[in-house]
């Protein structure tokens, strides 16, 4: 964000086990994440036979877990891998559903990190080409917009062409660079969104700036999105109304089967379908929303590294530079 963003048995076991997750630690449902995942040979609790058992055990996990599938593998065998290939990660349990979908689970977030990162290439070199992980989507937002930084001011006759040599020259590895447009005028702005492989190529450039040639531009880096997604149908968070189930429409005023625009209640007489509160559904004063919020805020400072952005130094700050 811009600084002030039906199928086969296994897809149905696989995304039965996946909004399971998501109700219990209050998330959106997964993304495919092409990557790799790892474990490590820490004791775990035993692993149920069937998914519904193993779902009940999620709430004393505090890491998200991560789904692996497209491997033919059984628990012992996917263990010894990790353990040959990944020795020092801290994994609290594998569960494997009888489609065999695996959900892992990591103790920290560098271990869930180094699982979504490493192992996938690992099973690859052992016959298994096919492994996918996934994580939650809102997880991947998160971890997606730590690799932007957006650069303002930038005059309309550099080319992004000019800024990919620019971080190339110093070292830095970009995979996207654009020039935001303004969509009603249809006109390029002078805000430069660059995405970065990483964190960490992001916020050495956060600190440094953007240097083309003599000219040099401050960076800044992109917001997390706290806002909780509410579904303008059914009223409850976490999901659109694209993907509603009930694809009911509930009034935002009195909390009956209606359109907003239709209700007759009268002003003092507002109740919140969420938390029965005397205000409108979509209130951000709701406890429910503030609720969510919190929950974002903390997926955001769990999943996020522990970098603060810092100010480009002034050329005549002589605490910065010294004689």
């Amino acid at each position: 964000m811009l600084p002030k963003k039906g199928g086969t048995g296994a897809t149905r076991q696989r995304q039965n086990s996946i909004n399971s997750i998501n109700a219990q630690q209050g998330q959106t449902v997964v993304a495919d994440v092409g990557g790799a995942m790892a474990m490590s040979h820490n004791p775990r609790t035993k692993a149920s036979a069937g998914t519904k058992a193993g779902l009940k055990k999620q709430s004393n996990f505090s890491i998200a877990p991560l789904i692996l599938e497209g491997v033919t593998l059984n628990k012992l065998q996917l263990d010894d891998i990790i353990k040959q290939h990944l020795k020092d990660l801290r994994i609290s349990d594998i569960q494997l559903s009888r489609s065999g979908i695996f959900t892992l689970y990591a103790i920290d977030v560098n271990s869930f990190d180094r699982l979504l990162n490493e192992l996938t290439p690992i099973l690859a070199t052992n016959g298994q080409a096919t492994a996918k992980i996934y994580m939650l989507r809102s997880i991947q937002r998160i971890k997606d917009t730590e690799n932007v930084a957006f650069v303002k001011n930038v005059d309309i006759e550099i080319p992004e062409s000019r800024i990919t040599e620019a971080l190339k020259d110093v070292g830095l590895d970009a995979v996207d660079v654009v020039r935001l447009t303004n969509k009603v005028k249809n006109m390029p702005t002078t805000t430069i969104k660059i995405t970065f492989i990483d964190p960490q190529n992001r916020n050495t450039f956060i600190h440094s700036g953007l240097q083309v040639d003599s000219i040099h531009f401050p960076a800044e880096p992109a917001t997390q999105n706290t806002k909780p997604v509410q579904c303008y149908l059914c009223l409850k968070y976490n999901h659109v109304a694209k993907y509603c189930k009930t694809k009911q429409q509930i009034c935002a005023r009195c909390g009956e089967n209606h359109h907003m625009d239709q209700c007759s209640a009268a002003p003092d007489l507002l109740k919140c379908y969420n938390c029965k509160g005397n205000h409108l559904a979509t209130s951000n004063d709701c406890s429910k929303y503030t609720e969510q919020e919190k929950i974002l805020q903390n997926m955001v400072n769990q999943y996020t590294t522990s970098y603060k952005a810092t100010s480009i130094p002034l050329l005549n700050d002589l605490q910065e530079f010294t004689s």
